[in-house]
């Protein structure tokens, strides 16, 4: 059996190589490395532990996340994260229950949004993943109760909401977004 240690190594080691499958992974290590473990068990074998070590796995990549440097200005934004074509979107099955229907700037998508709030430094403050049809201006909130910022926010006029900005002054946070063509 493998040791914890080496169960963490593999799941590494395998995000950080150009594999683009688990399988195939296993495959090489299993060819190549077959020495560098002690007992390599089977691709399936692996994949049951690596699915209960999870927490392990999840608990060392957040002891290791670097924690962004306090900053006063922050951007957001969303971007699609499409998983299907939109002419298969009455036969997709895999995420039917979560998926939404929205809209971006580059047209319709079937999917999820991204949501992030970065800081000068381009590191991540504040990530969330919504049903592709929420709002950038309703996720805004949730992204701001994980991880508060103070000083600027800049967003794009999707985030344009005199609730919002009112709601987020409170917190010591000026929002700041570009005038619709109509207002």
């Amino acid at each position: 059996f493998l040791e914890l240690s080496e169960i963490i190594f593999l799941a590494t080691w395998f995000h950080l190589s150009d594999f683009k499958t688990f399988k195939h992974f296993i495959a090489f290590v299993g060819f190549y490395h077959r020495n560098d473990f002690k007992s390599l068990p089977s691709y399936q074998r692996i994949n049951a532990l690596v699915a209960q070590h999870a927490n392990a796995i999840i608990a060392l990549f957040e002891a290791l996340l670097i924690k962004p440097k306090q900053d006063q200005i922050h951007f957001v934004d969303s971007t699609p994260l499409t998983v299907c074509k939109n002419t298969r979107i009455n036969r997709h099955r895999t995420f039917r229950a979560t998926a939404g229907r929205g809209k971006s700037s580059t047209g319709w998508f079937y999917g999820f949004k991204l949501h992030l709030i970065v800081n000068r430094a381009c590191e991540i403050v504040s990530a969330l993943v919504t049903a592709g049809n929420v709002s950038d201006v309703s996720a805004l909130f949730p992204l701001f109760q994980r991880h508060p910022v103070q000083g600027k926010l800049f967003g794009d006029r999707g985030y344009i909401s005199k609730y919002y900005k009112e709601l987020l002054s409170i917190r010591d946070c000026e929002m700041m977004t570009r005038a619709r063509s109509n207002m």
